[in-house]
């Protein structure tokens, strides 16, 4: 059994075949490496207290964002060889206990940069183009007569747009 390592995850992800492409290539490679197995549910997502009946049994484990990984639950996964977030984030996990319990913590920075930069300038879009006060009105039906400039928005070409704060 010690040389298979096995990683819980709750759920699984998008691309998750991938991942277990990357191992399969990664161990046929190096075969001198111990056996890592993924564990993660068909369907739907488990919860923290899924992982902590059977946290024995895994080397790793990732965690979501939703998971409170207190000075309490992690002095319970001392044994882990890993843990991370499946999240760019860390403000569930105690960074100071994970770091005096010897635990290795990671997490996914700068996952999400083009998606945060693609959704603040498709809002910025949506405002200008006034799109939920015309979804709005074509759900409640008002839609059905022409008004010249009603859902025209303002003409975001030739603008200058600010965006304040970077968090």
């Amino acid at each position: 059994m010690d040389n298979i390592k096995t990683i819980w995850l709750p759920t699984a992800f998008t691309g998750i075949q991938r991942v277990e492409a990357y191992i399969a290539d990664l161990l046929r490679d190096n075969p001198q490496l111990p056996v890592i197995e993924l564990d993660y549910p068909s369907v739907g997502v488990r919860s923290l207290s899924d992982f902590l009946d059977k946290k024995n049994d895994y080397a790793a484990m990732i965690s979501l964002l939703s998971f409170d990984m207190n000075k309490e639950v992690l002095k319970e996964l001392t044994h882990l060889e890993a843990l991370s977030n499946y999240a760019v984030g860390h403000n569930n996990v105690d960074l100071d206990a994970a770091k005096s319990l010897n635990l290795p913590y990671g997490n996914t920075p700068e996952v999400l940069n083009e998606t945060t930069a693609d959704t603040a300038l498709t809002l910025l879009l949506m405002g200008a183009r006034r799109i939920p006060y015309v979804m709005n009105d074509v759900k409640k039906g008002n839609w059905k007569k022409f008004e010249l400039t009603r859902y025209n928005g303002v003409d975001p070409r030739g603008l200058r747009i600010g965006i304040i704060g970077f968090g």
